[in-house]
């Protein structure tokens, strides 16, 4: 179900959505129906249609048996906004450019968040500018609830961080696949020549034991140091999935578009970036117009609630 967002005057909680969608979070036992694998969590949708000539739209889209209360919830976070059923937003955009948002570094890091600024929606309104008639701009966070201890898959990158090698997000392409490999040939030959040393010595060479994955993640939480990562882990938490699409006739003039809309997410470079990549239109449409979350995602985008929440605006 879609709902429609008209801005009004007023003062404005997003985080209030942001906390309803983290809230929706269920363990998999509970969502198994009877069968052997347990269905999706529930996509929540924040979607935006860019339009020149101050014609902008803003929608909330969620499965049907969240829309109550996410519509309760849209009111309370918004309260000076009308918020009201309306058609699929994205039913009659045809795109010729489509990208994927994720982020820059491991989700341990956070992004900048200034409530006073609002961004990146001004910079997103600003790339109006570059549209024509007929030209639009479809712009979808969809956030999927993240398990309540999301914080904890944070503690082996924050060992790596605390030993100062930057914690890497998995990659796929050909040039990670080597430099993995070549990491994992070096971890053999240290590996052989540790044993080789035991088998001479006549006993192992000693270990320093490490702290329990758990004890860990607590003294991460607590710890005065790296106050912005410690303030991220503390709270609830979605999983987001960025997507954009835009309609032109030129396929040149969408792609240029296109990276308009990608340099306004990084007003939100901190610790961490927001970073738009331009991906297959027949791989990222049926998503968007779908709303489904990507069924394999090896690096997860967490974003806490008060930083999804920047993603949130209303003018």
């Amino acid at each position: 179900m879609t709902l429609a967002l008209t801005p009004g005057p007023g003062e404005a909680r997003p985080e209030v959505l942001a906390r309803t969608v983290a809230a929706l979070w269920t363990p998999p036992a509970e969502r198994l129906d009877g069968g052997w694998l347990p269905r999706p969590l529930p996509a929540v949708a924040w979607e935006i249609v860019l339009r020149p000539g101050g014609a902008t739209t803003w929608y909330l889209t969620a499965p049907a048996e969240y829309a109550h209360a996410l519509h309760r919830q849209a009111q309370v976070a918004w309260p000076a906004a009308t918020v009201e059923p309306a058609p699929d937003p994205f039913a009659d955009l045809a795109p010729a450019a489509t990208g994927v948002g994720a982020l820059q570094k491991h989700f341990l890091f956070p992004l900048r968040v200034d409530r006073r600024t609002q961004a990146p929606l001004p910079a997103l309104l600003e790339a109006t500018r570059l549209l024509g008639e007929g030209e639009a701009v479809a712009v979808q966070v969809l956030m999927v609830p993240a398990p309540p201890d999301w914080w904890a898959a944070a503690v082996p990158a924050y060992e790596q961080y605390r030993r100062g090698r930057m914690p890497r997000r998995v990659g796929l392409d050909a040039r990670a696949l080597a430099q993995g490999g070549a990491r994992l040939l070096a971890g053999l030959v240290l590996e052989t020549v540790s044993v080789v040393g035991e088998l001479l010595a006549g006993e192992p060479p000693p270990v320093a034991a490490p702290l329990d994955g758990t004890d860990l993640a607590y003294v991460l939480r607590e710890r005065p140091d790296g106050a912005r990562i410690a303030a991220k882990l503390r709270g609830d938490a979605v999983d987001v999935t960025v997507r954009v699409a835009v309609q032109a006739q030129d396929p040149h003039h969408a792609r240029a578009v296109l990276r308009a809309v990608a340099w306004a997410f990084r007003e939100l470079d901190g610790d961490n970036a927001l970073v738009v990549e331009p991906a297959p239109a027949e791989r990222v449409w049926p998503a968007m117009l779908a709303r489904q979350a990507p069924v394999w995602k090896p690096n997860h985008d967490y974003l806490a609630t008060w930083e999804a929440a920047q993603l949130l605006h209303l003018p």
